[in-house]
């Protein structure tokens, strides 16, 4: 918005601040409201200088924006929490629409993230103590909500997009209505907006996510066996003892000591040698 532009708005409507928020609200507002009058396309090159001529032309329109203005909107710091995080602008969305219904606000394609959403709260036409509290309880809920995140926790880390992978084909099978018109995930946060958008509870959710740990280490475990072979062999009694001895002791699989045992005389060559020198000599 020009300088000049801003100046005619204010001008016209003496007494309110004519800033982003309010603009996309006013042209909202002629939308819904004045259909028959068309400030043109959002954000278009003389929209602004548009909306003032109908405002100044019709004393009427003026005194209704001023009414409506000062009854939906509420203090610039009872939105503050609401940040550029995409998935707090989603999850609130979200509650809005239940809230209001599907056709509260039918926004231009290129409103989006967090001017959307303070436009959903702006056009939202209720009474306005019920509006703050209804605003006061989403950032309530929304921190309440967030504090169950620590059970997507085991995504992070170098493994995250494999794992990501993971949970996409396994909730596909399991849950193949769950992912239908819904955006597939590829990142962390996009995983956390698709359990956001259903209605699984925490329980539901921390089972889940336990079935693609137990998976994911399932293939984890086929892969290591695909490099091993195995045998089986005969040992006496003593040395079954001594193998045991040696897991309880470093707390390993006999397996896993056997493999060290290995590689520790593979590289050093020692015992084994010792053992066959006395035999030579007799």
């Amino acid at each position: 918005m020009t300088t000049n532009q801003q100046y005619q708005l204010s001008n016209i409507l003496s007494g309110t601040l004519i800033d982003k928020r309010f603009i996309n609200w006013l042209w909202l507002y002629f939308k819904n409201r004045h259909p028959q009058l068309d400030p043109g396309e959002f954000q278009s090159h003389g929209m602004n200088s548009r909306m003032a001529d109908f405002i100044s032309n019709n004393f009427q329109i003026k005194l209704e924006i001023e009414q409506w203005k000062n009854s939906l909107f509420l203090p610039d710091g009872n939105l503050q929490w609401i940040t550029n995080d995409k998935r707090q602008q989603q999850w609130i969305a979200q509650r809005i629409v239940e809230k209001t219904g599907f056709n509260h606000i039918i926004p231009p394609h290129n409103l989006t993230d967090r001017d959307l959403v303070i436009a959903m709260i702006d056009t939202w036409s209720i009474d306005p103590n019920q509006k703050s509290n209804e605003v006061r309880s989403f950032e309530m809920l929304w921190n309440q909500y967030k504090q169950d995140d620590h059970i997507f926790q085991w995504f992070n880390g170098p493994d995250e997009s494999q794992k990501i992978t993971l949970a996409l084909e396994l909730i596909g099978k399991k849950y193949p209505l769950a992912t239908v018109y819904k955006e597939l995930f590829k990142t962390h946060q996009e995983l956390l907006i698709f359990f956001d958008q259903t209605n699984w509870h925490v329980a539901e959710k921390t089972l889940l996510i336990d079935a693609i740990k137990k998976r994911w280490s399932q293939n984890k475990y086929r892969e290591k066996m695909i490099e091993k072979k195995q045998y089986n062999f005969i040992l006496s009694n003593k040395s079954i003892a001594r193998l045991d001895n040696l897991a309880d002791k470093y707390d390993l699989k006999r397996v896993e000591i056997l493999e060290i045992l290995l590689e520790m005389e593979d590289k050093k060559g020692v015992y084994i040698q010792a053992k066959l020198n006395p035999l030579a000599e007799s």
